[in-house]
């Protein structure tokens, strides 16, 4: 009798119930990695605004004084309306040089949202995020990673390590309704025009093993249902740097 692996029973558990997952781990101080399903495009939701905001900062880094409420916002609990009037100010041109220097398509700066990229691009993006994280003077801006809104890998990791994360989700309902039934499009498996969606990235401190990782699903906006994964996925970390 094959023995199934802890993670790939929990994969096989989402996707028992009509769901998708995709998942990239990167080892920093090894390079060794682990990945489900990485190449998959994806709506990125709100993942994509720690890179954004992180890359105006790489350009001007008076703005973060200019822009503190903003920024801590956006980060904190992913507000959408502090994100675009940031966005509209400053522009894809900063974002546009963090995703050339970290090796990722341009295409994914022409929205608020992409809605192509796929969790190896995130994981690209994070590298260049963890250096900047673990470089910066700003202690404050790194501190509103900790604990932040909708974090399936904060709410599973968070009483292990230090982990800091930026979240992101769809319901494909009304505000009215969160976790009612979704409008057809959120649940037609293209992500050009939006889908709902429970994904999560950033950094694991894991000891002398940190570690990036970028997961993507279409469960709809539950981060608490990922804690599983999210666990086994860290014990698979483990085993793999042992």
């Amino acid at each position: 009798i094959r023995r199934v692996h802890p993670l790939e029973a929990e994969i096989d558990a989402l996707e028992a119930k009509g769901k998708m997952v995709s998942f990239i781990l990167i080892d920093v101080e090894s390079g060794r990695g682990l990945a489900y399903n990485c190449d998959k495009p994806w709506t990125s939701q709100s993942t994509v605004k720690a890179p954004y905001l992180t890359s105006v900062l790489l350009d001007d880094p008076s703005v973060l004084k200019k822009e503190k409420k903003l920024y801590k916002a956006v980060i904190t609990v992913s507000d959408n309306d502090a994100y675009e009037t940031l966005r509209n100010k400053y522009g894809d041109v900063p974002f546009r040089a963090f995703c050339k220097a970290s090796g990722v398509s341009l295409r994914h700066t022409q929205d608020l949202y992409p809605r192509s990229i796929t969790v190896r691009d995130m994981a690209k993006l994070w590298t260049n995020m963890y250096v900047y994280l673990n470089t910066t003077d700003e202690a404050e801006y790194v501190s509103w990673f900790t604990g932040t809104a909708f974090s399936c890998i904060y709410q599973g990791l968070g009483d292990r390590y230090v982990v800091q994360t930026k979240a992101g989700w769809e319901s494909g309902t009304d505000e009215d309704s969160p976790y009612g039934t979704p409008a057809p499009r959120f649940v037609d498996g293209d992500p050009s025009n939006d889908e709902v969606a429970t994904n999560d990235t950033g950094v694991i401190y894991a000891g002398a093993h940190p570690y990036i990782l970028a997961l993507f699903t279409n469960l709809q906006s539950d981060p608490k249902s990922l804690i599983p994964l999210v666990r086994a996925i860290d014990d698979a970390h483990t085993e793999l740097v042992k």
